[in-house]
């Protein structure tokens, strides 16, 4: 099985992403936000969720006409909006490849996932 998800946008940063008061962490406004629009496009595209016993290869491209920061800082946030939605448990990637790329017209998201097989 092979899905792609192309999301308009890109994941918010970590920082924009969590929020601490107190003790108390929490996913920001920007955040539910962003993972309301993963939930959307995917239900709109019908895409079937992974099993939660099979392990998976994402590769994900960041487009965008401009500089964007630290790619790592956007992962957290994708991954955590992914689970439920492509798959149970981002434990279940095994293999990723991040890309960006910025010759976009505008900022978007696509993500690509497979099972991993034996001769990955």
């Amino acid at each position: 099985m092979m899905v792609i998800l192309a999301i308009e946008g890109l994941p918010p940063t970590i920082n924009h992403y969590w929020g601490v008061r107190g003790k108390r962490r929490f996913v920001k406004k920007e955040g539910k936000e962003w993972k309301k629009k993963v939930w959307a496009t995917a239900k709109n595209k019908k895409i079937e969720k992974f099993d939660k016993d099979k392990k998976i290869v994402m590769s994900i491209f960041f487009l965008s006409p401009r500089n964007f920061g630290d790619l790592d800082n956007r992962l957290k946030p994708l991954l955590d909006s992914l689970e439920g939605v492509l798959f149970e448990n981002d434990k279940q990637i095994r293999k990723f490849e991040v890309v960006e790329a910025k010759k976009a017209q505008k900022d978007f998201t696509i993500i690509t996932l497979r099972e991993l097989h034996e001769i990955d």
